[in-house]
């Protein structure tokens, strides 16, 4: 549901996860309040495939404040693991008044893969 905070049900199915399976995100608008972190081999996406200017229905992550301005990254990826579809929208970021992004997401692992991200301010 637009506007909902996935958190806690993100981190539960990617906990769920085994090595292989795709957590799928569907379009919209979803909070994200505190660091996720995908397991090895296991595959987030959205549902970006194409320049998301031309998505008519994105899958977007509205970071809560407490995500912005840290050195902990939003998502971090363990080995082999994938991140696709996504945009990342920083809910205090003004064009006005532009800030350093905080960290969207980090390796911890070899073999990440990073497709069809896109972030971007809001005002």
């Amino acid at each position: 549901k637009n506007g909902e905070n996935i958190t806690d049900a993100l981190s539960a199915r990617l906990a769920a996860a085994a090595p292989g399976d795709i957590v799928l995100i569907p379009p919209g608008y979803f909070r994200l309040s505190q660091p996720i972190r995908v397991p090895a081999n296991v595959m987030l996406r959205g549902v970006i495939d194409t320049p998301q200017h031309v998505v008519r229905a994105p899958t977007v992550l509205l970071l809560e404040p407490a995500l912005e301005g840290g050195s902990v990254p939003v998502i971090s990826m363990e080995k082999e693991s994938v991140l696709a579809g996504l945009s990342f929208y920083p809910r205090t970021q003004d064009w006005r008044e532009p800030r350093e992004y905080p960290v969207l997401a980090k390796a911890v692992g070899p073999g990440v893969q990073l497709r069809n991200l896109s972030a971007a301010g809001v005002s």
